[in-house]
């Protein structure tokens, strides 16, 4: 325990300064108002005592460095106490006041159960479908979807390239979301056949949620003739994707044939090189990059 005569204001304030260790019980000595616990890591269990004879309009006040698993926080005998945690958080806090005429504690600042963040979202990318599930503690998310971009032909005219997958952007306040949300994710084109006018095939969508909360959805791009890039809706952001890029010197002869490109990635290499942005049509030739869901969470 340690005791410091203020300078200034000529009050006592006596802390207590604890390393403590799992299971332990510590009950407030007279005098004593304010307890620092530093273990050496999480604790799985312990127990707080408040002082037995406290005067009225007394405070308490106790804070942990570390997480406390299962907390007990008990009125000494006699007492009782209104909103005592039952948890605590690295870097958590609480202060109590007393009332000395029902002999009860009274929570005036209790941060036990607020867990201490970095403001570092967490970000996922899915390439698969699935369902994602809201956690307890999360305030936010921006999802993005991008539709997958539709292969390229093996035409020698009428644009062979694909167009790029459409995105959409949307973010959600947690209260918002209803429970777990399916989302889909635009799978890539396959390799078109070989043959002199086989056309690649049309990108496929991705999409974000099910109502009643709002769904986004990233189109797929479109394959030859058009090679447009898919559409978007339901998002903050909807952005298409772009276009084929066709160049020929003749009716017959295709010179440079590049797919569309999606909003998070650039057009792919030359014809026959791999697809490597989400959401890119195929050049020539070329199978259409598969779609994405990107979620980030903030906390």
């Amino acid at each position: 325990m340690t005791a410091k005569l203020d300078g200034t204001n000529g009050l006592l304030q006596q802390y207590d300064y604890q390393v403590l260790t799992t299971a332990f019980s510590y009950t407030f000595a007279a005098g004593t108002n304010v307890l620092v616990i530093n273990p050496a890591g999480t604790l799985a269990t312990g127990t707080i005592t408040m002082p037995a004879a406290p005067a009225d309009g007394m405070t308490i006040s106790f804070s942990s460095t570390q997480a406390i698993t299962a907390l007990t926080v008990s009125g000494n005998t006699g007492q009782s106490i209104v909103g005592n945690p039952t948890t605590m958080n690295a870097g958590g806090a609480v202060t109590l006041v007393y009332r000395l005429s029902n002999t009860s504690w009274y929570a005036q600042v209790n941060t036990a159960s607020i867990a201490l963040t970095t403001g570092v979202p967490v970000l996922t990318a899915y390439t698969s479908p699935g369902t994602w599930t809201k956690p307890a503690t999360v305030k936010a998310i921006q999802v993005t979807v991008v539709g997958g971009g539709a292969g390229g032909g093996t035409g020698a005219t009428n644009n062979p390239s694909g167009g790029g997958g459409g995105a959409a952007i949307k973010v959600y306040p947690a209260p918002s979301i209803p429970g777990p949300q399916p989302y889909t994710v635009g799978a890539a084109t396959p390799t078109p056949a070989p043959g002199p006018t086989q056309g690649g095939a049309s990108g496929n969508a991705s999409s974000f949620g099910v109502a009643p909360l709002g769904v986004i959805t990233g189109s797929g791009g479109s394959n030859s003739p058009t090679g447009a890039g898919g559409a978007a809706s339901g998002g903050d952001v909807n952005a298409p994707g772009g276009p084929s890029i066709d160049y020929s010197t003749s009716p017959t002869t295709m010179t440079m044939s590049y797919g569309g490109k999606s909003i998070i990635g650039l057009k792919p290499a030359p014809a026959g090189a791999p697809v490597g942005s989400y959401g890119a049509g195929g050049n020539r030739a070329q199978a259409g990059a598969a779609g994405v869901v990107i979620i980030e969470e903030f906390y």
